[in-house]
């Protein structure tokens, strides 16, 4: 779909010279902001902000920063929007395929974070996870594995990790043939694959806490170091992990084996 989308730039008059520029800035100038403890949010005056909801955001990425020893998160420019296809206006990005009130998305490297999903609104966990945990994060992490922590922790697409999990688990029940193996190595929507790490990611912290799920982020650059480095961290061989993977999953279509991360997360 990245084919159908225009860019909208502006020029401005810089040095007695036209420069191209972003749309954001321009797009947003007009906006409310405000602070709270690292998190700056910017809002357009009809958005239905919620300071209550913005402070339970900076507990938590302080709760778990501190759970994974890495600094507190750093200052942070954070977007609410109504939906993804507004996150996509304000950057002058427009696309003839529309998304709703669907997701968000973090950017480490700029220090922002879009939430185009006003259930979550202030309080994206997800994407608030991605930005706290950015320093365990290398080029050779696994994407399966960085999404399926995040997933773990915050939950993903509006629902909450036991959400999730029980929704992969009926997946799972109506097609056989999808494994950790498949997932691993095929390109599957979201909420397959983004549960069934989080489910992998909760099964190597019940076995070796924290310090393990810090392992996991650092397993790769290939798929046999993944497999390699999770088949250490459960203590069993990779077709157990793969076994042992499947009946975890089908456990939350009927208990409340999925349980959300530990409070301290």
């Amino acid at each position: 779909w990245w084919t159908d989308m225009t860019v909208t730039v502006f020029v401005v008059r810089e040095g007695g010279k036209w420069r191209l520029a972003n749309a954001l800035p321009r797009t947003t100038h007009s906006w409310r902001r405000d602070k709270v403890g690292p998190i700056t949010y910017v809002y357009a005056p009809e958005y239905p902000y919620n300071r209550m909801r913005a402070q339970r955001a900076v507990a938590f990425t302080d709760s778990l920063a501190a759970a994974f020893g890495v600094p507190p998160l750093a200052p942070l420019t954070y977007y609410l929007l109504p939906d993804v296809d507004a996150v996509y206006r304000i950057m002058g990005l427009e696309s003839r395929v529309k998304f709703g009130a669907a997701g968000g998305a973090a950017q480490p490297v700029n220090r922002q974070l879009f939430s185009g999903i006003p259930a979550l609104g202030e309080e994206y966990r997800h994407e608030l996870a991605h930005l706290v945990l950015a320093p365990l994060i290398t080029s050779d992490t696994w994407y399966f594995i960085g999404e399926g922590v995040a997933t773990w922790i915050g939950g993903t697409g509006g629902a909450d990790f036991p959400t999730a999990a029980r929704a992969l688990a009926a997946t799972l029940a109506a097609r056989p043939a999808l494994s950790l193996d498949s997932v691993l190595t095929r390109s599957y929507p979201t909420p397959i694959s983004y549960p069934a790490g989080a489910v992998l990611s909760a099964m190597i912290y019940g076995h070796g806490g924290t310090p393990a799920v810090k392992e996991l982020l650092s397993a790769g650059p290939t798929l046999a170091d993944v497999r390699r480095i999770v088949a250490r961290l459960l203590q069993r061989s990779w077709p157990e992990v793969v076994r042992d993977w499947r009946a975890r999953v089908l456990d939350y279509a009927s208990d409340a084996s999925a349980g959300p991360p530990p409070r301290h997360l």
